[in-house]
């Protein structure tokens, strides 16, 4: 495999310098950095943050979370400011986040490793390194300039995918003491150990609500265990360069999206990229810098659970129907898939009634996505009775005491609410919402049904929607959720894995690597050291271009036909001898699109 260039430069020196950082910490007595330095302002605080794999400096997921944090502290008195990784060189390192890098992979059409990973295989593990030493020089020159002679300010690591695995590393190379907090959003390098299923059910014990780590602050699939390039064991270090003891309790919060392949247990293989790319759209960055604010100003932000039951009335036009489940699905995936809230769904028919097609909490995501587009238009011209199935649906639904209850109404029919004879009014339905602690109601409907969803809504503390809006899925999430959950997917059925056995590699006459191997799994990703080079449905793929004097360890990880992750099987390929063969039936691994930058 070709070598990137930073593949060369200081790879063994890097934990030196980092541990000489230790070494002198009691010594030095004045900043080593000039005092024009724009990146040493000092403020209340300081926002560290590393991108991820490919990004540009400034993109979208450093100044999301930049807003998020500005946003949540506006009128807190405290000032803060912040630092990105790379923009400025400290020590002689500046984090390069390398992209796309295609040119060493002969059979493969992309590489998805340079956009979830970065890149080729050893630029991908020196980017982290560098990235790591420049945050631990920068910090501790900060540390420094704005933490001596009365002053105080708290410095807050933060980084995405590439980033986060950057910053877990800055942690074993400084004093504890130094930083606030670190949080990590997608880290390739998680670690939970209480998502390993135990005998003798083989449940894990976060999906039994037990023996959660202290630095999991949002990770919904209770089956995670360790993210794609194995976990840092610990994820929270207690010893670190220089063998100095380091205490992270309480300073680290990790992020992990449900689907996001590269961390979480659950994938989608019809989306293996998109969970991964939703740190900012979802809302992630905005939940993190609220729970560093209740650091300082406890329970401010108070996550409570969230009831949703959304109904959809069928009686409309087949086309608007069509938006209606898009709408639908958008706002399943913001309320359940990211913020974790328990959700019902049902649909009017004229013919069938009132038809419950999950009960509240009884589907996970991708049931409700199906059902969703399980619905079908009513044809006929008649109309629905909808605030006698509204009625009925809120009245047996077995709402949570404490949740924040919400009841989002599908309709673009004109005569809602005004068919012939019904069994309820708008106003007994209204009168019921208010008797239930309340449920508020959710309109999601068009011009046609504004005037009759609006007035629900209003009389209830909802809001009304326009399904015509591309935004209106977020806008009616971001309503419903006054305060955002933090509830844990619980499973206590267990799950198939799949599993790899008999892996065995061969080096070809042009150095090339054929590897064979038997496995139930519909798929396996694959990782070469630190870089994920893609997935494949075969059982027998060959690599080409690897430099195999160089520390090379292949592992693949399968996939269960329940969409669930399993433990990889690896295979060490240094000192293999070449051998001469040929027509070995080879399969190329698949790359799917990588959704760090949005390209191929």
């Amino acid at each position: 495999m070709q070598l990137h260039r930073y593949s060369i430069r200081h790879f063994n020196i890097r934990p030196l310098a980092a541990a000489l950082i230790f070494a002198f910490s009691n010594v030095i007595s004045s900043p080593v950095f000039s005092s024009a330095d724009p990146n040493m302002n000092c403020t209340d605080i300081k926002v560290v943050f590393a991108r991820g794999s490919g990004s540009q400096l400034g993109a979208t997921n450093f100044q999301t979370l930049k807003q998020a944090f500005v946003d949540t502290f506006a009128g807190s008195g405290k000032t803060i400011s912040f630092y990105e990784l790379g923009s400025s060189s400290y020590g002689g390192y500046s984090y390069p986040s390398p992209g796309i890098g295609i040119r060493t992979w002969e059979r493969f059409e992309t590489s998805l490793g340079a956009l979830f990973s970065g890149g080729e295989a050893y630029a991908y593990g020196e980017s982290v390194e560098e990235g790591s030493s420049e945050a631990a020089i920068y910090i501790y020159n900060y540390h420094l300039a704005c933490n001596t002679n009365g002053r105080k300010s708290d410095i807050i690591l933060t980084g995405y995918s590439q980033g986060a695995q950057t910053i877990s590393r800055t942690l074993q190379k400084i004093d504890s003491n130094w930083i606030f907090h670190a949080l990590t959003f997608g880290d390739p390098k998680l670690y939970l150990p209480e998502g390993k299923k135990q005998a003798p059910f083989f449940i894990a014990p976060a999906c039994r609500g037990e023996q959660f780590s202290s630095y999991r602050a949002y990770v919904p699939d209770c089956n995670t265990y360790q993210g794609i390039l194995g976990g840092y064991k610990p994820y929270s270090p207690s010893m670190g360069y220089g063998g100095m003891a380091v205490n992270y309790t309480g300073k680290l919060s990790a992020y992990c999206n449900y689907h996001d392949v590269i961390c979480s247990a659950y994938i989608d293989p019809t989306n293996l990229g998109g969970p991964h790319a939703t740190y900012k759209e979802q809302g992630t960055y905005t939940r993190a810098a609220q729970d560093i604010y209740n650091l300082y100003y406890p329970n401010t932000y108070v996550r409570v659970p969230q009831d949703v039951a959304i109904v959809v009335d069928t009686s409309v036009d087949p086309g608007l129907l069509k938006i209606i489940k898009d709408r639908a699905v958008r706002l399943i995936n913001r309320i359940y898939y990211h913020e974790g809230g328990k959700i019902s769904l049902s649909y009017i028919d004229p013919d069938e009634g009132l038809v419950t097609l999950c009960g509240l909490g009884q589907c996970d995501y991708d049931e409700l996505r199906s059902a969703v587009y399980s619905i079908e238009p009513f044809t006929n011209t008649r109309t629905a009775d909808v605030m006698r199935y509204a009625y009925e649906l809120m009245s047996r639904t077995e709402w949570e005491e404490n949740a924040n209850k919400a009841f989002v109404l599908f309709s673009t029919n004109s005569a809602v609410s005004n068919t012939f004879n019904p069994r309820y009014t708008k106003e007994e339905l209204i009168e019921l919402s208010r008797t239930l602690d309340p449920v508020n109601i959710y309109g999601f409907g068009n011009s046609d049904s504004k005037a009759s969803l609006t007035y629900l809504a209003e009389a209830t503390g909802g809001v009304f929607q326009d399904i015509n809006e591309d935004d209106s899925s977020e806008l009616l999430a971001e309503a419903i959720l006054a305060h955002i959950p933090t509830p844990t997917t619980e499973s206590t059925i267990p799950l198939k894995e799949a599993t790899i056995s008999n892996l065995g590699a061969t080096i070809l006459s042009d150095n090339s690597v054929s590897l064979s191997f038997y496995t139930d799994a519909q798929m396996s990703i694959v990782t070469i050291n630190d870089f994920i080079a893609g997935y494949t449905t075969s059982q027998t793929i060959q690599i080409t271009d690897l430099d195999l004097a160089k520390p090379t360890v292949v592992c693949l990880s399968p996939i269960s036909t329940d969409n669930l992750r399993s433990e990889p099987a690896c295979i060490e390929l240094t000192g293999l001898g070449a051998e001469t063969q040929t027509d070995i039936p080879t399969t190329p691994v698949t790359i799917p699109k990588a959704p760090n930058t949005g390209v191929l």
